[in-house]
């Protein structure tokens, strides 16, 4: 807890000192979603696939770009002799990424709603299928990071990667479903439509649940596994 605290505090302060950058990548991120709502076939659908593409993404790159820096810099190993583990320090930073990052994009959102779009759908179940998808990326993002402890260029592949999450999403194509009973991702395509219609999805968000939490689990203890054996991986770039 006391590290997220100061990870916390760390990016108010430098939201403080630099919030023009704030400010702007704000700005960009509402004129975005902006064009892209006004440029899609269905409104709720392609709000849902952008809101989730972009967190998706930054849990990714967020958690592999925190290992990829430190050996680039040469400071991996001083993680170590932290009070923390490098897992703990990851998930903060990550974690206190997306708590940001979620609410700048419902605060947008909400915006959007009240001066452009009246018709977008924004209410607990939206918000509740958004944070359980999370649940799961999170898991990928530690199998993400073991990959990254062993091979530092994973970081290269991050755009492709990013691509791979939107194909997933529905974003580009219907998905068979099949695919989608596979990955947080693609379930939520399932989800969506009913919370639409005004449909009951509890047992939905259940199936969503266990989907992400068996990811997040896959994931935790594969960096375990990946992060003991550590000595034998090159630790700088």
């Amino acid at each position: 807890m006391n590290l997220i605290k100061a990870e916390f505090n760390k990016i108010k302060q430098e939201m403080k000192f630099y919030y023009p950058d704030y400010i702007v990548g704000t700005v960009v991120q509402l004129l975005i979603l902006f064009v892209i709502l006004r440029l899609g076939n269905d409104l709720n659908s392609t709000y849902f696939s952008y809101v989730s593409w972009v967190l998706i993404s930054g849990i990714l790159s967020e958690s592999v770009m925190c290992i990829s820096t430190e050996k680039q810099l040469g400071t991996l190993q001083n993680l170590m002799i932290k009070p923390y583990t490098i897992f703990q320090i990851i998930f903060a930073k990550v974690f206190i990424w997306y708590l940001f990052n979620f609410i700048k994009i419902m605060i947008i959102s909400i915006i959007l709603k009240i001066f452009v779009f009246n018709e977008l759908l924004i209410n607990l179940p939206i918000m509740a299928t958004i944070l359980l998808e999370s649940v799961g990326i999170f898991g990928i993002s530690f199998v993400m990071s073991a990959l990254t402890l062993i091979y530092t260029k994973t970081a290269s592949f991050e755009t492709i990667i990013s691509y791979i999450v939107l194909f997933l999403s529905g974003g580009i194509m219907n998905l068979p479903r099949s695919v989608a009973l596979t990955n947080p991702i693609s379930y939520t395509t399932i989800i969506l439509p009913k919370i639409i219609k005004g449909e009951n999805i509890s047992i939905n968000l259940l199936f969503l649940s266990t989907l992400s939490l068996i990811l997040f689990f896959i994931g935790y203890f594969l960096f375990k596994v990946v992060f003991k054996h550590s000595k034998d991986f090159s630790w700088n770039y």
